[in-house]
């Protein structure tokens, strides 16, 4: 398996290997939901409202610069399987919603993953299996001292203040023992560069569902990384944080690649 977050439209940098499962846990895009690229899709996707195979005609070969994201993670080195939850920066997928933005990234040989989503068994030529399931939550970053103004890009995003019981009921068909690798763009609280005053959430759900794998990111590198906020145990399960971008959103990290035991 080979994981990465946060591209941020800079995934021409990132050198990928060959693998066997491909993981994108979000942020394709950077700063899309006030852009014009935002607002040349919508239009689009207006003038195309009864033929969805129009506008994916139209997409596949537009200036969009999630279009290209998609093309490259669709081509990108040699993957049996690859998989793409949304992040905050995700604005044209989470507006497409969950069926059309399903059928948006089959048409690039690429697998969407969300809440609502059952858990996804993927199968591999060596008769491997892998149970997959990911969502594109993370949390508004509130005001503050290192906030002035509130972001716009809250795509996929919950209010920590009123969306928890929300949050519980969407995840509640995700069963324990039913995931291998559970995937979130949001980090849980107080690990793998969570922060320790966020709702525990991720958490809960990671400590009901038992994953053997989590994967996460959102939160960018730091200028020094610590290996212990990179790969963690989160309640019980490996955890590993694998952004592509600094905090200043230059491209700053490494894929992260893990060997997929025989699981039962």
């Amino acid at each position: 398996m080979v994981a990465i977050s946060d591209t941020h439209l800079l995934h021409e940098n990132l050198p990928l290997p060959e693998g066997d499962l491909l993981v994108h846990a979000g942020d394709l895009s950077y700063e899309e939901s006030r852009s014009k690229d935002a607002s040349d899709c919508l239009e689009k996707l207006k003038d195309f409202e009864s033929d969805f195979s129009a506008f994916l005609r139209w997409f596949r070969s537009s200036h969009l610069g999630f279009a290209a994201s998609m093309r490259w993670l669709g081509s990108v080195s040699k993957f049996e399987h690859r998989v793409l939850v949304g992040g905050n920066h995700d604005y044209i997928l989470e507006k497409l919603g969950p069926e059309r933005a399903q059928m948006l990234c089959e048409d690039f040989g690429v697998k969407y993953l969300h809440t609502e989503a059952a858990p996804l068994s993927l199968s591999f030529p060596s008769g491997r299996k892998v149970k997959i399931w990911g969502s594109g939550v993370s949390f508004f970053a509130a005001l503050g001292k290192d906030r002035a103004v509130i972001s716009g890009n809250i795509a996929y995003q919950l209010d920590t203040a009123t969306e928890e019981d929300k949050f519980v009921k969407e995840t509640a068909h995700v069963k324990p023992g039913s995931v291998n690798v559970l995937i979130t763009h949001g980090p849980p609280a107080g690990a793998l560069y969570g922060k320790g005053d966020q709702p525990k959430w991720i958490n809960d759900l990671l400590k009901r569902v038992k994953p053997q794998v989590y994967l996460c990111g959102h939160a960018h590198n730091p200028e020094k990384v610590k290996l212990e906020q990179k790969v963690a145990d989160v309640e019980g399960t490996l955890g590993a944080h694998i952004a592509s971008t600094s905090v200043w959103n230059a491209y700053m990290g490494l894929p992260f690649i893990c060997d997929l035991p025989e699981w039962k």
